[in-house]
C-alpha cells in the first residue's frame, strides 16, 4: 500500500477548484439521459503483479527493439504483431515462468500484468530480469517472421517495482471509501489493458492502435465500405476506462466505468499497386498512361508517408514513400558495376520484369542508415522505384495530407450516425470486445472483473436560454432549438450599426464579362438596402470593377486601396479561384478590411432571392467595421456582462494546412471583450516556436495584453478575469495548476490587476463520452433524437473530486452530438457549478452572426477562428517566400498592434 500512497500523492494537485453545488433554477427541466459508459466492478481482492517487457529481434548485425515507440501506423501494427507472436512463443517455451495464459494481461508492447507472481527458470519468484530466447528457426514458423532472416528473438521481463511487483488493485477498489484523492494511474492502465485483451490477442478480428482505438477487420458478413481514392471505411471503437462520481451511496463516492465510442476511419486499400492507387485517385491519365507534370507535386504530397512493399526480390522490402519525382524508369539512370543503366533496364535484367508503365514518375524512398560491422553507419541514399512494383501495405489509416476533399466528405457523411443507431453500436462494441455480454473474455473472469452490459443512465438538466437584445427590441430564444428570428420583413436594427465611408467592390474572375459586372451592380444595390434596414451607414463604393484575378494583381488592388485611403474592400470571387488566403494576408499587410463571397452565392441572392445569405454577410460586415449586432443577457445570468468582468478565450491551432510541413510555429488564437461594447469579442494571434506545445507563455502574454487593453478602454483594470482555455485529450490539469495558473497571476500583477479574481475553465471536445436521450423517438431524424441545446450533466458521469460538467449548447443537425467537457481549474470567486454552467451556455449565444448558439462559448469559439486565421496567414507567408521568425511574425501578422484591425473582429 506504500506504493499506492506514493502514486496517489503524485496525481492531481490539491489546489484545483472544488465543486460547489448551488441552488437549482425552477425553470430548468430534468432530462433522462444515457451515456456510452458501462460500470466496472472488481469483485475480489485480487493481487496484480506488474512487469516490464522488452522484445528484441536479431536480424543481420543488429538487434531491433520491437517495443520502441513509433508514430506511423504500419510500423506500430507490424511491431505489435511481432511482439504478440514473440510473447506466445515465450509462454509456450517457458510455462514454468508464466503459468496459465488466462491469468496474463499483455498490451503487446511493454506492459505485462499477471494475477500470479511470475517465476524465474528455477521456479523462484521473479525478482529481477529474466531473459527468454526463441531461436530463429522456431520463430519463422509464425507468419510475422516468415520473410525475415531472423537469428533469434529475445524477451526481457523485469518486475516494475524491483523485488515487490505486487499492487493489490482489487483491495484498493473494495476498501477505498472514496476516490476523491484520485485513483493511481496503475489501476486505470491495468483495467484498460484487461478490457482490451480480446482485441489485442485476436489479430484476425481486430487491429488496435495507441490511445484506445480498435478497428474491426472487415469480413464477408460485415465488409468495409469502399471510399474514393483507393480507400476503405473501417468500423471501430474508441475505448477508455475512467473514474466517475457514480451513485455516491453508502458513504462512498467514486466508481469505475468503461467508455465505448464507435468510430469510423478511412484506411488505404491494401495489396494494390501504387499505379492502381493513383488511377483510383484520378492522377493517372489513361490516354497517355502518365501523370500530368503540374500534378506531380500534388501526387507527392498525397502519397508521402504511405508504406509500400516490394515483392519482386527474394525478400520483401517495406518503406515509407518519401517523394515522387518527374523522372521515369526510362529516363532515370544510375551506376552499376557494368556502367550506366536505366531503372527500366535494371528491372528487366535483374528480375525479368518488363515494365508496363515506364513513363510514370518514380517513387522515392529514404532508407534508414544501415549498420555494418566494419564502418559503423553507412550514409543514406535515395532509392527510386517504378510505381507498378510497389504494393500498398495493410493497416494504414489515411492521414490528413493524404485525404482528398471528396474522400473527406464521404467519411464525414458515414460518421454521422444518429443517436438511436449509435447507442446500438455502443452496446454491440462491448460484446465484440468481449468485455461484457454472454461471452466475456476469460482473463476478466480470472481477475474477478465485471463490466455491466447496460449503459449508464444519468439525469441531466436543460438550461434556460438568454434573451437577445437588438436596438429597441428584445427577441426571445426558442428553448428547444436555441434559435431566434433575426431576419425577414420586421428585422431588428443592430444594437450599434457600423459605418463604411470609402470602399470598393471587385469581381475577381478568370474571364471578366459584362454579365459579372451587372451582377456586381445588382448585388451592391441589395447590400445598400440591407445596410439601411439594419441601421448601418454606408456610402456608395468609390470603385466597382470586374478584373482578371491573379495573386499578383490582387496585391495591386490592395496597394491602390491604401493609396486611396479605402476602409473596406468587398470581393465577389469566381468559385474556381482560391485567393481567400492571399486576400486575408494582404488585409493584414495593408490594413484594409475585407469580405468575400463566391460568384454563385451572389447569383443565388440576386436570381433566387436567397436573402438569408445576404443577411449573414451584412451581419459579418457590421462586426468587422466595429459595430455590434446584439447583446446577450439574463434571465438566468443577469450579471453576465457586469462591469469589471473580462472574458478571455484561448485555443491553439490543431489543423494547420497539410502542406505546412513539420516545422511551422504553433499558432494560438485568442479573443476577449475589450471594446466599449461588453458583449463584443475581438481577437489576436500569438506565435510560439515549433515543438512548444504548452500554452503557458501564450496565456501569460495574452492575459497581460488584454488586461491592459481593457484598462485603456474602461479607465480601470478588471475585477474578474474569466478565461476559457481549449484543451485536448492529453492536457495535464496538474501541469496547468503548477505552471499556467501562476503565470496568469503574474501577468495580472504585471498589468496592474493584481487584485483581479481569476476563473480558469478548460474545455475540450477531444474525449469519447457521448450523451443521448433515454427516451428518444425511434426511427426519427437525428435532429429530433439528439439532446437539446442547453443540456448539461454535472454528476454521476463526471469526476468525483473536482468541478466538471458536460454542456451541449448547440443543436446537432446530423449524427450524434459531440458534447464539450468543461473542467473548472481555478475559481477565486467560488462560483457554484450551476452558475458557471449558465454563464457558459449564455456565452455560446454571443457569436453575433448566426441566429443560434455555437458549440463552444463565444470567447473560445472565436479564439479558435483566430487560430485558424493565423495558421492560414502563416502558410500564405511561407508560400510567398517569407521568413517565419516568431518575433517577426508577432510584429507582422498579429492584430493587437494594428490601429485599424486591433479593435475589430476581422475574422467574423
Amino acid at each position: 500500500m506504500d506504493v499506492l500512497t506514493e502514486a496517489m500523492s503524485k496525481m492531481l494537485p490539491m489546489n484545483i477548484a472544488p465543486k460547489i453545488v448551488g441552488a437549482q433554477d425552477p425553470y430548468e427541466r430534468v432530462v433522462p439521459l444515457t451515456a456510452n459508459m458501462f460500470p466496472l466492478h472488481m469483485r475480489a481482492e485480487v493481487p496484480i503483479f506488474m512487469y516490464n517487457v522488452q522484445v528484441f529481434m536479431k536480424v543481420g548485425f543488429r538487434e531491433v527493439n520491437l517495443v520502441k515507440r513509433n508514430t506511423d501506423d504500419f510500423t506500430i501494427i507490424d511491431h505489435k504483431n511481432k511482439c504478440r507472436s514473440a510473447f506466445r512463443f515465450a509462454v509456450r517455451a517457458a510455462p514454468q515462468v508464466f503459468g496459465h495464459p488466462s491469468g496474463l494481461f499483455y498490451d503487446i508492447q511493454a506492459q505485462l500484468y499477471s494475477v500470479r507472481e511470475l517465476k524465474d527458470v528455477l521456479g523462484n519468484d521473479l525478482k529481477k530480469k529474466e531473459e527468454i530466447i526463441v531461436p530463429g528457426e522456431d520463430a519463422r514458423k509464425a507468419y510475422d517472421f516468415q520473410d525475415i532472416d531472423l537469428e533469434y528473438l529475445r524477451l526481457v521481463i523485469e518486475p516494475v517495482n524491483g523485488t515487490n511487483p505486487s499492487i493489490n488493485l482489487g483491495e484498493l477498489v473494495l476498501k477505498q471509501k472514496n476516490f476523491s484523492d484520485e485513483v493511481p494511474c496503475e489501476l486505470l492502465q491495468f483495467l484498460d489493458v484487461a478490457c482490451s485483451q480480446h482485441a489485442f490477442l485476436t489479430p484476425t478480428k481486430f487491429t488496435t492502435y495507441p490511445g484506445g482505438f480498435a478497428y474491426f477487420n472487415p469480413t464477408s458478413e460485415e465488409p468495409a465500405r469502399e471510399l474514393p481514392d483507393a480507400a476503405r471505411l473501417h468500423n471501430g471503437v474508441h475505448k477508455s476506462v475512467k473514474v466517475i462520481e457514480g451513485s455516491c451511496t453508502a458513504g462512498r463516492c467514486g466508481e469505475l466505468a468503461v467508455v465505448l465510442d464507435p468510430k469510423k476511419a478511412a484506411f488505404h486499400k491494401p495489396d494494390i499497386t501504387v499505379v492502381q492507387k493513383i488511377q483510383e485517385m484520378g492522377f493517372l491519365q489513361m490516354a497517355s498512361e502518365n501523370v500530368a507534370p503540374h500534378r506531380i507535386p500534388e501526387l507527392a504530397e498525397a502519397l508521402k508517408n504511405v508504406f509500400v512493399e516490394t515483392r519482386h526480390g527474394k525478400r520483401r522490402s517495406r518503406f515509407a514513400i518519401h517523394s515522387v519525382v518527374a523522372e521515369s524508369a526510362r529516363t532515370n539512370r544510375f551506376t552499376k558495376d557494368d556502367g550506366q543503366v536505366t531503372v527500366e533496364e535494371h528491372f528487366k535484367k535483374e528480375y525479368d520484369i518488363a515494365l508496363k508503365y515506364p513513363h510514370l514518375p518514380l517513387v522515392v524512398s529514404m532508407p534508414l542508415r544501415k549498420k555494418t560491422p566494419s564502418n559503423g553507419r553507412a550514409p543514406p541514399r535515395l532509392l527510386f522505384f517504378p510505381m507498378e512494383v510497389l504494393f500498398i501495405c495493410p493497416n494504414q489509416r489515411v492521414l490528413r495530407n493524404q485525404q482528398s476533399a471528396k474522400q473527406n466528405n464521404e467519411v464525414i457523411k458515414s460518421c454521422a450516425v444518429a443517436p438511436e443507431h449509435r447507442l446500438k453500436d455502443v452496446i454491440a462494441s462491448g460484446q465484440k470486445m468481449r468485455i461484457n455480454g454472454p461471452n466475456v473474455h476469460g482473463c476478466l473472469n480470472s481477475a474477478q472483473i465485471q463490466v455491466e452490459s447496460e449503459p449508464l443512465k444519468v439525469e441531466g438538466r436543460t438550461l434556460v436560454p438568454p434573451n437577445i437584445d437588438y436596438k429597441g427590441c428584445q427577441v426571445q430564444v426558442d428553448s428547444f432549438t436555441g434559435k431566434w428570428r433575426n431576419f425577414g420583413r420586421n428585422k431588428p436594427h443592430y444594437l450599434e450599426g457600423g459605418k463604411i465611408g470609402r470602399w470598393g467592390l471587385y469581381v475577381l474572375s478568370k474571364a471578366p464579362s459584362s454579365e459579372e459586372e451587372q451582377l456586381a451592380l445588382k448585388f451592391k444595390d441589395k447590400m445598400l438596402v440591407e445596410f439601411q434596414s439594419r441601421g448601418m451607414q454606408i456610402d456608395l463604393p468609390m470603385f466597382l470593377a470586374t478584373v482578371k484575378a491573379t495573386p499578383l494583381y490582387l496585391r495591386t488592388i490592395f496597394e491602390k486601396a491604401r493609396k486611396e485611403r479605402l476602409e473596406f474592400l468587398f470581393f465577389i470571387q469566381d468559385k474556381d479561384l482560391a485567393l481567400h488566403n492571399e486576400m486575408k494576408f494582404y488585409e493584414r499587410a495593408y490594413e484594409v478590411i475585407t469580405q468575400d463571397l463566391r460568384t454563385d452565392t451572389a447569383r443565388a441572392v440576386i436570381e433566387q432571392g436567397k436573402n438569408l445569405s445576404l443577411e449573414n454577410i451584412i451581419a459579418k460586415l457590421n462586426v468587422k467595421v466595429g459595430g455590434t449586432n446584439y447583446s446577450v443577457n439574463g434571465p438566468s445570468v443577469p450579471d453576465l456582462f457586469k462591469k469589471g468582468r473580462l472574458y478571455i478565450g484561448l485555443q491553439a491551432s490543431t489543423n494547420g494546412p497539410p502542406a505546412a510541413g513539420a516545422h511551422l510555429p504553433t499558432v494560438v488564437g485568442s479573443a476577449a471583450n475589450v471594446t466599449t461594447a461588453p458583449s463584443s469579442f475581438v481577437g489576436d494571434i500569438y506565435f510560439q516556436k515549433f515543438g512548444e506545445m504548452d500554452l503557458q507563455g501564450a496565456m501569460a502574454s495574452t492575459t497581460e495584453g488584454y488586461v491592459k487593453r481593457y484598462a485603456a478602454v474602461h479607465g480601470r483594470a478588471p475585477d474578474e478575469v474569466f478565461i476559457y482555455r481549449s484543451g485536448t485529450a492529453n492536457t495535464n490539469i496538474g501541469q496547468m495548476l503548477r505552471d499556467e495558473v501562476p503565470a496568469i497571476r503574474c501577468a495580472l500583477k504585471n498589468s496592474g490587476a493584481s487584485r483581479a479574481r481569476l476563473t480558469l475553465v478548460m474545455v475540450t471536445k477531444q474525449h469519447n463520452v457521448r450523451l443521448m436521450p433515454t427516451n428518444m423517438t425511434l426511427g426519427g431524424r437525428a435532429i429530433d433524437q439528439n439532446i437539446k441545446p442547453g443540456t448539461v450533466v454535472d454528476q454521476k458521469i463526471t469526476h468525483p473530486r473536482f468541478a466538471e460538467f458536460y454542456l451541449n449548447s448547440h443543436q446537432a443537425l446530423h449524427g450524434s452530438a459531440k458534447t464539450p467537457k468543461y473542467v473548472v481549474v481555478a475559481d477565486d470567486c467560488s462560483n457554484p457549478i450551476q452558475y458557471l454552467e449558465r454563464v457558459t451556455y449564455a456565452l455560446s449565444y454571443g457569436h453575433q452572426i448566426v441566429g443560434m448558439p455555437t458549440s463552444l462559448p463565444s470567447p473560445v469559439y472565436i479564439a479558435g477562428k483566430y487560430a485558424e486565421r493565423g495558421a492560414a496567414l502563416l502558410q500564405t507567408k511561407r508560400n510567398l517566400g517569407g521568413a517565419l521568425d516568431v518575433d517577426a511574425l508577432a510584429e507582422e501578422l498579429a492584430y493587437a498592434n494594428s490601429k485599424v484591425l486591433g479593435f475589430k473582429r476581422i475574422n467574423a
